[in-house]
């Protein structure tokens, strides 16, 4: 599925707290993609700072 992804677009990938989400930033930068975006602390981060 990964594939099927246009690898200069801008994408932010988020979970619930952010580990399994920087997990997969690493893993989409290892295979190429530039413009990858994690959400420090994931959903329940960005709701705690009031975003």
């Amino acid at each position: 599925m990964v594939e099927k992804l246009d690898k200069d677009k801008i994408y932010v990938i988020y979970c619930k707290s952010g580990r399994r989400s920087d997990k997969v930033t690493e893993i989409l930068k290892n295979l190429g993609f530039i413009k990858i975006y994690s959400i420090k602390g994931g959903f329940e981060g960005w709701k705690a700072a009031n975003k």
